[in-house]
């Protein structure tokens, strides 16, 4: 019935379902839903958008407006609007960091991997994948999903009318039926093999020059999709067939982001307490218990894997240390291997307690974008991909979640994530790249992290057979 009824409330317009119940990575965290937002805020560079919701701003749009600033970058205004919306915390406050942090009520959406080019020098040689840097909605009321029942939150202070949506039983409350069958045409890859083998080798050339230590290369897919309650029904499947610790679903303007992301980027409590978990190895899941551990063993020995995976933890500790108090930060001393329904995952873990004078939009800023999707240094990781990747990368790699009015946020980083939009939907995949990594074998792990979108969306995927053109060819790092 929790389910049903949470279907119910993403199907409406403006929609919000966050699955954060796998057994698997999820630290025992609620899910969260809601719907008709009562605010979207959209940020491009120096323009910040205030729009009223899909069903009205129940009196938000003018709070919101009154606490903009008004000039500046719009991330800094965000900023600005959720520090004068923040509403105090009960005292003493009870947080001691263990439980996940949950959300209350505040902002959620996503956040694109363009927002870094407004933190960091990163050129821009490709055409943007979206006309914003962060597009979310103002959530006044939200229901925490628990095994006792839902829990009812309103920033109003009782709970209104989505509670009454959620109980309403009625034919006319009820969503349509989620189509069946394959939800799009077949998909394609925007690289072919040898162009992929190429940026592999150009990456190898990097490294061997020291000019990075390691790089994340990405490969995107496309296909068709006109098929009615597509995201949905891609979702629901997702949640069947992949459950992940980080299950996404929004309904945002132009856009529908279904997400089966294992990782979270940053968790942060109202006690100040930041936690990262970044991933780095990837191996399949095998046909029987034996070879199942084996895999496993494998993975936790692979030399490649440990240190590739060793270098983004030091990354994102000295990322979260730029807010976090001195001598707060640390690091998980194992690493781990998660089993996943289709592939195990190297996990590693960092923590901190944030500085005072700080709050959680710092900690984005000083994080953004997650450092395990691109390399290291991570600026000039991110200066190099933007000369070897074929297309911007959007919502991909970006990160996907919400952060409350009461200072908690947590934020996954976004990974196996499917974006449909303007009747097509596309993921991006993408593996570090370290200097005795096999071009052949990276290709097959890039297949193998989207093998559970693509079966969502059942679909048939077509090799690209082009070879690198002159001009892509030119591109290339010699």
């Amino acid at each position: 019935m929790l389910a049903q009824n949470a279907q119910k409330i993403a199907s409406k317009e403006g929609g919000l379902w966050i699955e954060a119940s796998s057994p698997v990575g999820s630290r025992g965290r609620s899910s969260f839903v809601s719907c008709h937002p009562a605010v979207w805020l959209r940020g491009s560079g120096p323009i910040l958008e205030i729009i009223s919701g899909p069903t009205g701003d129940r009196g938000w749009l003018k709070r919101v407006e009154a606490a903009d600033p008004g000039l500046g970058a719009s991330y800094d205004r965000l900023a600005a609007i959720g520090r004068r919306l923040r509403f105090p915390l009960p005292v003493p406050n009870l947080d001691d960091g263990r439980k996940p942090p949950s959300f209350r009520g505040g902002f959620a959406g996503c956040f694109s991997y363009d927002l870094g080019r407004r933190f960091e020098a990163v050129p821009q040689s490709l055409p943007a994948d979206l006309p914003w840097d962060f597009l979310v909605g103002l959530f006044d009321e939200v229901i925490e999903l628990e095994e006792e029942g839902p829990l009812f939150h309103s920033l109003g202070g009782s709970a209104g009318w989505l509670k009454m949506l959620w109980e309403d039983d009625g034919p006319s409350s009820q969503p349509p039926p989620l189509p069946l069958g394959a939800l799009c045409s077949q998909v394609t890859a925007e690289m072919s093999t040898d162009q992929h083998r190429e940026r592999v080798l150009a990456i190898r050339e990097l490294i061997r020059a020291g000019t990075i230590y390691q790089a994340n290369l990405t490969l995107r897919f496309r296909a068709s999709c006109t098929v009615p309650q597509a995201a949905l029904a891609a979702f629901s499947r997702l949640r069947e067939s992949n459950p992940s610790p980080h299950s996404h679903y929004q309904d945002l303007p132009g856009l529908q982001v279904v997400s089966a992301s294992p990782e979270s980027f940053l968790d942060l409590t109202t006690s100040g307490h930041v936690m990262s978990r970044p991933i780095k190895g990837t191996a399949a899941r095998g046909n029987s218990p034996a070879e199942d551990e084996q895999l496993r063993r494998a993975l936790l020995a692979s030399t490649k894997d440990r240190s590739e995976l060793s270098m983004i933890v030091d990354l994102v500790r000295n990322d979260i240390g730029r807010v976090c108090s001195p001598g707060s930060v640390d690091r998980q001393a194992e690493l781990v291997a998660e089993a996943h329904p289709t592939v195990w995952h190297l996990v590693g873990e960092a923590r901190g307690r944030l500085a005072a004078g700080r709050d959680s939009f710092d900690l984005v800023r000083a994080a953004f974008p997650p450092g395990s999707c691109i390399g290291a240094p991570k600026v000039r990781a991110m200066q190099e991909l933007e000369e070897l990747e074929l297309s911007r990368r959007g919502a991909y790699t970006g990160a996907l979640g919400w952060m409350g009015l009461d200072g908690a946020a947590a934020l996954s980083v976004t990974i196996r994530t499917l974006c449909f939009s303007d009747g097509e939907v596309s993921y991006g995949v993408g593996g570090g790249i370290v200097y005795d990594s096999e071009p052949a074998s990276e290709w097959e792990e890039a297949l193998l992290k989207g093998r559970s979108l693509a079966r969502a969306l059942g679909a048939h995927w077509k090799p690209t057979q082009q070879t690198p053109s002159e001009e892509e060819q030119c591109r290339l790092p010699r």
